[in-house]
């Protein structure tokens, strides 16, 4: 009789290591996955053993390891994911892949007006490490040919890139 016991009560041992396994694990990402699946099988277990009637204190608590288990996986993936995408959002930003955003929310951007001396058409200017309120001036177009010079006068001129960092 004593044999009967014990083989009902492996169910609920069972799920009482898995889901000491599955908490630990739970807070761990990308192995969480892991924790995920043995939240899983010690409430599975843990559900067989209180089907069975065999150690009812163990497969509570295997109950309700294993539920916390799978909750604090799917909390711990949420924030990881959400970690990523705040940082791949500041990475894009950084990397003055949203300037227009930049642009209109974050920086004033003034052209000047456009001196006739000799000077070259193609040119570019870097404003680097501005901080607020901080403004500098550039001079550009030097050198450009004396046909291209009333064509610069009425040109448009793109900002390519801006960055907030």
């Amino acid at each position: 009789m004593e044999e009967k016991k014990v083989n009902k009560s492996g169910f609920a041992i069972a799920a009482l290591v898995l889901g000491i396994i599955g908490i630990v694990f739970s807070f761990i990402p990308i192995i969480n996955n892991a924790a995920f699946i043995l939240g899983i099988l010690a409430a599975i277990f843990a559900i067989i053993s209180l089907v069975k009637k065999a150690s009812k204190g163990k497969a509570i608590a295997s109950l309700v390891l294993g539920i916390l288990a799978i909750v604090i996986t799917l909390v711990m993936q949420s924030a990881f994911s959400s970690a990523l995408d705040d940082t791949s959002k500041k990475l894009d930003k950084a990397a003055g892949n949203s300037t227009n955003e930049v642009l209109k929310k974050e920086v004033n951007v003034t052209l000047g007006t456009f001196e006739a001396n000799k000077r070259i058409a193609d040119d570019y200017v870097a404003a680097n490490d501005l901080g607020g309120n901080q403004s500098q001036d550039f001079k550009a177009f030097e050198f450009v040919e004396e046909e291209k010079v009333e064509s610069l006068k009425q040109a448009k001129f793109k900002i390519i890139e801006a960055s907030s960092y």
